[in-house]
């Protein structure tokens, strides 16, 4: 048989030897099985995951007496080096890499496959990188304590770290923390940093705090700021005019309103 082929497999042959004597004798059948080489058919897919969760990549390939090599970048060469079942790593000689648990050692880690079998060549598949995502963190907590003149605007800022942050500030106006939504004097409500235009004296007392989440789980909750509002000074009572004899003493009074007052 020349050029054997894949579609051939299983195929039965005999022979039949006839000669000047009969009858002619009929040989038993022999079966063709063909090997075939690898080949990829999936390759791994780009994935993320939290820090202390579970990843895994995963080859498909056809072929005879498959064996699977995974291997990882390392930057150090510049090529990609075999990889050993040595924690976090699992699972390198079958056709799922596991990768638990992720950290942030392996965050942008670059993998992929090297599929062999009974024929050769082997296949190497596509690489594939795996994304380490970091849950919220707070670095810089808003002040305890705000204190600001009427009118003016206030803005509580609070600083964060991890994957995909989203931010939602919170008012406890005396019956309990609610989300702010939009509208009123209320700014940035679902950014790091909360604004507050033109503020008066109802709002003192008021409580701020912002609740931080991300990709990974769980959320994170700011420490609270209290708003003290200041007012100007405001006068009720002025001075009246005031006579008096010669060597006597004389006293002017007013009476006045604010914060602070000289």
């Amino acid at each position: 048989l020349v050029g054997v082929t894949a579609a051939m497999n299983g195929y039965q042959y005999r022979v039949i030897i006839s000669g000047t004597c009969t009858p002619s004798v009929t040989s038993t059948a022999a079966t063709l099985t063909v090997n075939t080489a690898p080949v990829i058919t999936t390759n791994p897919a780009y994935t993320s995951a939290c820090v202390g969760s579970t990843a895994t990549f995963s080859v498909s390939a056809t072929g005879t007496g498959l064996t699977y090599q995974w291997q990882k970048y390392d930057f150090s060469i510049g090529n990609f080096v075999n990889m050993t079942n040595t924690a976090p790593y699992s699972g390198v000689n079958t056709a799922t890499l596991t990768i638990n648990p992720v950290s942030t050692a392996v965050n942008f880690t670059y993998y992929r496959c090297v599929v062999s079998g009974t024929c050769t060549p082997s296949a190497t598949s596509g690489y594939a990188m795996l994304t380490v995502n970091t849950a919220p963190s707070i670095t810089t907590q808003p002040p305890a304590t705000i204190a600001a003149c009427t009118g003016t605007n206030v803005n509580i800022t609070v600083g964060a770290t991890g994957s995909g942050l989203t931010y939602q500030w919170q008012l406890n106006s005396g019956s309990g923390f609610a989300n702010i939504l939009s509208g009123g004097p209320y700014t940035g409500m679902n950014t790091a940093t909360l604004t507050i235009s033109g503020v008066t004296p109802p709002v003192t007392g008021y409580q701020f705090r912002c609740i931080v989440s991300g990709t990974c789980a769980p959320s994170v909750t700011s420490n609270v700021t209290t708003l003290t509002i200041n007012a100007a000074p405001s006068i009720s009572s002025h001075p009246n005019n005031t006579l008096v004899c010669e060597g006597a003493n004389a006293f002017f009074s007013t009476t006045a309103s604010g914060a602070g007052l000289t």
